[in-house]
């Protein structure tokens, strides 16, 4: 008897100091929720009051034609460069020569269904290899008038994987520097009357 009364007492012990520990980390459970809510809002405040280009993927929704020739029977750097800029959410559509060589000749152009906001034209030669160029000529034509290129001629060839990152970044680039200039000059005519 006084063995079974011994192990009951040692049990109720045990239950007694469990449900406490279990209060106390409820306790611990419900100050962190209410950090993490604290936390919550102050990041909604913030993003409240940031511009909305920041919020927003840079190429989110921009038209951007590609229209690279290549010397290898599959379009190996456009494919490349459609994954990352649909990765990016932007919108890619394919151009025909002719039709990049028209739109290359103006200076200006309104972005519509058949104007996109940026053209990629060029060639790359590779030997017909499908990993490696040897020469990358290409130009970029911004619908503002923008106009930049990319101009390679690596010795001993170089990743056209590299050359896509290189196109995504330089069309960003392009991007946010017309976007920052447009904000000078809405400023300085703001300021000037």
């Amino acid at each position: 008897m006084l063995v079974i009364a011994t192990i009951a007492t040692i049990s109720l012990l045990v239950c007694a100091l469990l449900w406490w520990q279990m209060m106390i980390l409820g306790d611990q459970v419900r100050a962190l929720g209410g950090s993490l809510r604290e936390v919550g809002e102050s990041y909604d405040k913030l993003a409240l009051t940031m511009p909305a280009e920041l919020l927003r993927p840079m190429l989110e929704n921009r038209r951007i034609a590609l229209c690279i020739e290549q010397d290898h029977k599959l379009p190996v750097l456009e494919t490349l460069i459609r994954e990352r800029l649909e990765a990016e959410d932007a919108q890619v559509l394919d151009m025909e020569p002719a039709q990049a060589d028209e739109l290359m000749a103006t200076t200006k152009w309104r972005v519509d269904d058949f104007h996109p906001d940026v053209l990629v034209r060029g060639k790359i030669q590779c030997n017909q290899y499908r990993e490696v160029y040897y020469h990358a000529d290409l130009t970029f034509v911004f619908a503002s008038g923008v106009v930049s290129s990319i101009l390679e001629n690596p010795p001993n060839g170089a990743r056209q994987a590299n050359l896509a990152i290189a196109v995504v970044q330089k069309i960003k680039q392009t991007l946010e520097q017309a976007g920052k200039k447009a904000e000078r000059t809405t400023a300085l005519s703001e300021l000037n009357g």
